[in-house]
């Protein structure tokens, strides 16, 4: 199977005269972990707030579209603060 690929599946029983009726379809597509979005750069900074711009390649995404992204804080401290997804 490829990642991102979608399969159709259905099954058949079968005695000693032959094959019975097939069932529906399912579907199926397997994915994998996405990729680490690449460059991430610091575009703005004030006493109060920042921007942080990045980019990403849909061929990383793991065969499944990103819908989400979150964004962490490192203070420093050996803590990771969530700060946007």
């Amino acid at each position: 199977m490829v990642t991102g690929n979608k399969y159709r599946f259905r099954v058949m029983a079968k005695n000693l005269v032959g094959f019975g009726v097939p069932s529906t379809y399912i579907e199926a597509m397997p994915a994998s972990l996405p990729g680490s979005p690449e460059q991430p750069t610091l575009t703005y900074l004030t006493s109060s707030s920042i921007q942080i711009s990045w980019t990403y390649d849909d061929v990383n995404n793991g065969g499944s579209p990103i819908t989400d992204y979150t964004v962490y804080w490192d203070r420093g401290v050996r803590d990771m603060i969530f700060v946007a997804a």
